[in-house]
């Protein structure tokens, strides 16, 4: 008899096996990041259909199996996908830096992060200041893995619980070094993954 674990997450991509089937990458709270197999998750009369769709924030029962991960229950929450193109291109970034540098290992902070700048998207308005947020929230996520070297003048913007329209006016004027921080960064993690 197999075990059946609850946990918050949210599916960031995912692809169609089959007729009816899906595989997905979750985000969760509780196991990090994790490639799940759904079987019938696309056929009409599914429950577990409008759990798996890309960008849906959700709470999903798993069983570990063998090799892989399989779900058998998911309710969702809400659709996180922002309505305004720009902002969706953002959200996408955001979830392929985490699926590139970051597994299988549970990273209640790194979560929380990316989960708590969701409703930031809702009030930003200006291109530049979407890219100031897109900007924040990669070197959070990059800080918490341990990939952002030495001191910086983003320390308190990277390190604050909460995110504040301060803390992203203050990256937007100072933008170019913060892209400079997270290309350096990302070189660093690429030698280290």
């Amino acid at each position: 008899m197999y075990h059946k674990h609850n946990t918050e997450g949210v599916v960031i991509g995912g692809s169609e096996r089959g007729e009816t089937s899906r595989s997905i990458v979750l985000f969760t709270r509780d196991f990090g990041l994790i490639h799940v197999s759904v079987q019938a998750g696309r056929a009409m009369a599914s429950k577990l259909r409008y759990g798996v769709q890309d960008f849906t924030l959700g709470n999903f029962t798993l069983i570990k199996g063998r090799h892989t991960w399989k779900l058998v229950g998911a309710e969702e929450k809400l659709n996180i996908l922002p309505d305004i193109k720009d902002k969706k291109v953002v959200l996408a970034n955001i979830f392929n830096l985490i699926s590139k540098f970051s597994g299988e290992d549970k990273n209640e902070k790194l979560y929380d992060i990316v989960l708590d700048s969701i409703p930031l998207f809702k009030d930003v308005e200006e291109r530049e200041e979407l890219k100031a947020l897109e900007s924040l929230i990669v070197l959070r996520i990059l800080e918490n893995l341990g990939f952002v070297r030495g001191a910086s003048i983003f320390f308190d913007c990277i390190n604050s619980k909460d995110v504040t329209k301060g803390d992203i006016n203050f990256v937007k004027n100072k933008r170019f070094e913060a892209v400079s921080m997270i290309n350096e960064s990302i070189e660093a993690a690429k030698g280290m993954v």
